[in-house]
């Protein structure tokens, strides 16, 4: 009998979502913790909330990112 490996999601090198800590630390979010939290809390970033955490998908971020057309990195400047 042939044996299948699986993957673990858990021992993905990828990484799939940030924490907003993570977000401000990278620098992948261009303003500042409270401009942050408010754009998570009111939807403007997409996030899914855990119980009080939130978690950002990198992939959907990104996809906001790129659909902002840059206006983001240059209001930061």
């Amino acid at each position: 009998m042939k044996q299948t490996s699986r993957v673990n999601r858990r021992d993905s090198s990828v990484k799939k979502w940030w924490t907003p800590e993570e977000m401000l630390r990278d620098g992948a979010y261009p303003f500042g913790r409270t401009h942050l939290y408010r754009s998570l809390k009111n939807g403007t970033v997409p996030s899914i909330r855990v119980g009080k955490k939130y978690v950002i998908p990198i992939n959907a971020f990104n996809a906001w990112l790129d659909s902002c057309g840059g206006v983001l990195k240059q209001l930061a400047q």
